[in-house]
């Protein structure tokens, strides 16, 4: 099973991505939207579009020297230009990516200005989701890039480079274009042998239910002073796109105070668990400094994973606005299974500096998730009952395939 350490299907539907908090991206160039037209699964994909400039996207990474990836991609216009699908900079030497031809509308490997691999076999089209499965290597001094397009592989292209380290991937062009490209499903890996990730998708789980609160009394309440427990917390923490409208917030010092929710189990078909990332949506009354924490467990817990502080290590929830909201996110600790994702339970509070009020607005946990890449090989036997001829044909179909015989 593969290892992420990011991944999103853009299902929190934030519908301007912004660097607020660094929990959704590290950095934007352009103006790239999260929009729920055009999607491979679930309700949401992040649209690049960016008419004449650079719209581009970047999550940073803790500097590995390999890194394996899957994303879903769809054209509904094409790229003016060469230009980069997804690319990796790198600390020193020469970045790597993977680019779309715009004469031939096909892919291929590209180590920056220096030298091009040859075309994928596919010539791709409009309006069509594809999956493209990529691992860039600059562990040693031959840097490689390998990648597949729904399961059909590319020649490995190679070049010799002081092995070095990446800092970041970047999602889309970094050349002015008039592209329209739709992304989705993205997961990201730093293991070698998780290549390929596969087929899959992404869906959002929301709270549905609370669960045992310690909330004490005026201090975890909901926006209109309410407290928790008299009002229940899931439905102030399950709006998407994130909304202040409703929030929790913690109006006295508890340091052992905190509202629970439970989330909702997953419903999409699937085969596999991939992993799953909280995302917390927070602000506070004004941006003094105070603090808080969030915390999302999928053994009643007995362990946990940090979003945003942590009983006796909490964090500042004074960095925006209920009109800028900030955001943090955290891959979750062995989620792996159909059983600890439909688990999963969080707390916040604790806070002991309620001057201003921390505000939660909401909590979304994204889950990456697998599914089978069947092929049913088919004997198909037809009579002719006019001329008695026998047919027999046997062909290999794939779901979503139609075949029609006379």
């Amino acid at each position: 099973m593969p290892t992420p350490v990011w991944l999103t299907g853009f299902e929190y539907g934030v519908a301007t991505p912004t660097i607020n908090g660094t929990g959704l991206f590290n950095t934007i160039t352009g103006s790239p939207s999260i929009q729920s037209t055009t999607k491979n699964t679930g309700n949401y994909a992040l649209k690049l579009d960016p008419s004449g400039s650079i719209y581009t996207v970047f999550k940073n990474l803790s500097t590995p020297n390999v890194v394996v990836g899957r994303l879903y991609f769809n054209f509904t216009t094409w790229s003016g230009v060469d230009n980069e699908i997804v690319y990796v900079p790198v600390t020193a030497g020469v970045n790597l990516s993977i680019k779309i031809n715009s004469t031939t509308k096909k892919l291929y490997p590209r180590f920056w200005s220096t030298s091009s691999g040859g075309d994928h076999a596919t010539t791709l089209q409009l309006n069509t989701w594809y999956r493209l499965d990529f691992r860039f290597d600059v562990s040693t001094g031959t840097a490689k890039i390998d990648f597949q397009l729904d399961d059909v592989a590319a020649t490995q292209f190679t070049l010799s480079q002081t092995a070095t380290t990446f800092t970041s991937i970047a999602l889309g062009p970094s050349n002015s274009d008039t592209m329209v490209l739709f992304i989705d499903d993205v997961v990201v890996s730093t293991t070698l042998a998780d290549y390929p990730i596969g087929a899959g998708g992404t869906e959002a789980l929301v709270p549905t239910s609370d669960g045992t609160h310690n909330a004490g009394t005026n201090t975890i309440e909901a926006n209109d002073g309410t407290d928790i427990g008299t009002t229940t917390a899931f439905n102030k923490l399950n709006s998407i796109p994130p909304s202040s409208t409703n929030y929790v917030r913690q109006a006295t010092i508890g340091t052992g105070n905190y509202a629970e929710v439970l989330f909702g189990d997953i419903l999409s078909t699937h085969s596999g668990i991939i992993g799953a990332m909280g995302i917390l949506a927070y602000t506070s009354a004004t941006t003094t400094a105070n603090n808080g924490g969030c915390i999302i467990s999928k053994d009643s817990f007995a362990t946990s994973t940090t979003i945003w502080g942590a009983s006796g290590s909490l964090s500042d929830y004074s960095d925006g606005s209920t009109s800028s909201l900030y955001y943090k996110s955290a891959k979750l600790n062995n989620v792996i299974d159909d059983t600890t994702v439909n688990a999963l339970k969080a707390r916040i509070g604790y806070s002991s500096d309620v001057s201003p009020n921390p505000y939660w607005i909401d909590l979304i946990v994204e889950v990456a998730y697998s599914t089978s890449d069947t092929i049913i090989t088919l004997d198909l036997v037809t009579y002719s009952s006019t001329y008695n001829d026998l047919i027999v044909l046997e062909t290999e179909v794939t779901p979503l395939d139609l075949v029609t015989y006379s």
